[in-house]
Parts: C-alpha cells; sequence; structure tokens
C-alpha cells in the first residue's frame, strides 16, 4: 500500500478489512505524511484565506487527505483497533520538487485529490 491510507474516512473499519485478507501473521506497510509543519511543500496554509476552508468530516467519519495519519500515537491507536500488534513507525524525511503550476492544482495538494 502507498498513500491510498490518506483517504480511509473510517480508518479502523479500513484497516479491519486490510487486516481479513492478511495470512495469520501476515504484515501491512503503508506511507504516510508526517504533519504540515514538517513539509514546508504544503502551500494550502498561504492559500487558506483565498479558498473556501475544508469541510469538516460528516458525522462519524475521520479528516481524510495528506496529513490524515500524521499523527504516529493516533495512527498506533487505529492500528491496535483494528487488531494489529507490533505496530512500527520509521519517519523518514527527504525533499519534495513541486512542478511550477502547483498553485493551479491547489485541490490535490490541500485535499490530497481533485475536488468534488
Amino acid at each position: 500500500m502507498r498513500h491510498g491510507t490518506k483517504a480511509l474516512d473510517e480508518p479502523v473499519t479500513a484497516f479491519v478489512n486490510i487486516a481479513h485478507h492478511l495470512r495469520r501473521g501476515g504484515r501491512v506497510g503503508f506511507a504516510c505524511w508526517q504533519s504540515a509543519e514538517r513539509n514546508p511543500w504544503f502551500f494550502a496554509f498561504a492559500l487558506a484565506r483565498f479558498l473556501q476552508p475544508v469541510p469538516p468530516p460528516a458525522e462519524g467519519k475521520s479528516p481524510t487527505g495528506p496529513f490524515a495519519l500524521a499523527d504516529p500515537e493516533r495512527t498506533a491507536g487505529i492500528l491496535r483497533d483494528a487488531g494489529f500488534s507490533d505496530i512500527r513507525r520509521t519517519a523518514i524525511e527527504f525533499t519534495v520538487d513541486l512542478p511550477e503550476d502547483a498553485a493551479m492544482q491547489h485541490d490535490h495538494y490541500l485535499y490530497g485529490h481533485p475536488k468534488k
């Protein structure tokens, strides 16, 4: 799994489903962004006054987007609640180069996907 986890509005349910598809003793690995503060490429804060606010998640849903699983303790809790154990996290940092037209693609960077 790569970055599909950012779109899980019911993360515990989704990870329970993933766990059911693993063999006994199977593992799951995924990449997720660290916090927005750790990602200087994330320019939505600078654009926020020009954009509509991100709507809150529907009742019973979790926020989605590139930073949905940024909090390691929250993410570990989600995985524990889904039945996973021996949860490990490895923080990796690298430079991200944005395309020249990134400002025109703000929905992708702000919401993690094009707005519907």
